[in-house]
């Protein structure tokens, strides 16, 4: 088991937020995590609204070097739709961080019509999150 921090921006653009179920699944080179709810934002008590960082730590298989991830929500709500700008993710155990980035909806009528996404993970050696470097 390996115990990870995911920071998650939601993009600051009109209607952008969420208050629908959000779920991640870490990929990596050695395991998949499952899919995991993300309930319960360390820094904000009404998590993915416009322009608002959350941060989430949970427990999970340590999938080794992250090559992935795929996020996604339940569609349920008045406007679930929600536009996703990046996501961070940073092992407890070794320190390492990669960045995936989205910039779209995830939304049954905007875009594509996607509710879930699969992301790309670039590993960061040193990370500037949420200022500016």
């Amino acid at each position: 088991m390996n115990k990870y921090k995911v920071y998650i921006t939601t993009s600051n653009i009109k209607l952008a937020g969420t208050d629908a179920n959000v779920y991640i699944t870490l990929i990596g080179r050695i395991n998949e995590s499952g899919k995991i709810g993300l309930e319960k934002s360390l820094t904000n008590k009404n998590k993915f609204e416009q322009g608002k960082t959350d941060v989430f730590e949970f427990e999970a298989p340590d999938v080794g070097t992250l090559k992935k991830i795929r996020i996604g929500h339940d569609n349920k709500g008045m406007g679930a739709g929600w536009h996703l700008k990046e996501v961070v993710v940073e092992s407890m155990r070794d320190g390492r961080r990669w960045f995936c980035e989205c910039n779209r909806w995830l939304d049954k009528t905007e875009g594509d019509g996607k509710i879930e996404r699969e992301l790309v993970a670039i590993g960061k050696k040193s990370l500037c999150l949420f200022v500016i470097c």
